[in-house]
């Protein structure tokens, strides 16, 4: 074969692959790019938001805990608040609650930690994604003819957050069965706690496939 013609073939075939390694070289750059940018947009979600809720969770279910120890199981805070001279049916027969001192500092505490975490909702829904959280969920009850069902759980924990307010204010009283629908959905810390562990989970994924230290790595050698 002509030394010319080697000389061309071996010249096409080093620059077609010069060409292949530098497209694979800038498409993973690009999507190391990506990844980056989805790392920080993480980053952001959990700082921001979804690690300050779940502190605020934690706290407001440690008071709760303190508050709920010498109450009867069926009693909910916000249906108590309407009505404070409703029955409850208990193994030593039928009672009624009384709040004591402890009980409102405790409560009047539980109520500002929601104000923190409804604010906290409200001043960065942008970094809220989870249609879980956004959407429509099954409430299992219903509010006289209207319904919940279709409201998200947002909606509905700041519906209780306000209610709940207004009722310890003393703005709000009686009508029990309109508000039931509205006391705290417990599945909205479950939902948050998830979507926690999911981007907790995603940017370890992305921690331990950084394509750029790899690259440089490689064209180093």
């Amino acid at each position: 074969m002509d030394v010319q013609i080697i000389v061309a073939i071996i010249s096409s075939t080093v620059a077609i692959v010069t060409l292949l390694i530098t497209s694979i070289y800038r498409y993973l750059e690009l999507k190391e790019v990506r990844n980056a940018e989805r790392r920080k947009e993480i980053n952001s979600k959990l700082n921001d938001f979804y690690g300050p809720i779940i502190s605020y969770l934690n706290v407001v279910k440690a008071l709760y805990k303190l508050f709920f120890s010498n109450k009867p199981q069926n009693f909910r805070t916000l249906t108590y608040l309407l009505d404070p001279n409703q029955e409850y049916q208990t193994d030593k027969g039928i009672v009624k609650v009384k709040l004591s001192e402890v009980d409102k500092k405790l409560l009047s505490e539980i109520i500002e930690t929601e104000r923190k975490i409804e604010d906290l909702i409200l001043t960065k829904s942008g970094l809220i994604d989870d249609d879980k959280l956004t959407f429509g969920h099954m409430s299992s009850k219903a509010v006289s003819s209207q319904t919940i069902n279709d409201t998200s759980l947002i909606a509905t924990v700041l519906s209780h957050f306000r209610l709940l307010r207004m009722a310890y204010n003393n703005e709000i009283k009686g009508d029990i069965e309109k508000f039931k629908g509205f006391v705290y959905p417990r599945q909205f810390d479950i939902e948050i706690k998830k979507k926690i562990d999911d981007l907790r989970n995603e940017l370890k994924i992305l921690d331990n496939n950084k394509i750029v230290d790899f690259i440089h790595e490689f064209f180093k050698n």
